[in-house]
């Protein structure tokens, strides 16, 4: 986090966490009231949180493959 610095990378790992602590709690009490299984319940903020962090390793690799074809035309 290179403009935001060490304030900007805390205030990001808290909010995620808070993020899962919250889909967490969600998913208890869908699968307290029955509303999905108890599985898909405990696993579904896991399921949330690795497609979230797929998609940004993906997104950083394409930037850093754009920037790496921009060093080598110059």
């Amino acid at each position: 986090v290179p403009r935001g610095g060490t304030p900007l990378l805390l205030g990001a790992s808290l909010s995620l966490v808070a993020l899962y602590y919250v889909m967490l709690m969600a998913g208890e009490t869908l699968a307290e009231r029955l509303v999905v299984s108890p599985m898909v319940a405990m696993w579904g903020a896991n399921g949330v949180v690795l497609l979230l962090a797929t998609i940004l390793a993906w997104l950083a690799g394409v930037r850093r493959g754009a920037q790496n074809a921009r060093m080598a035309q110059i």
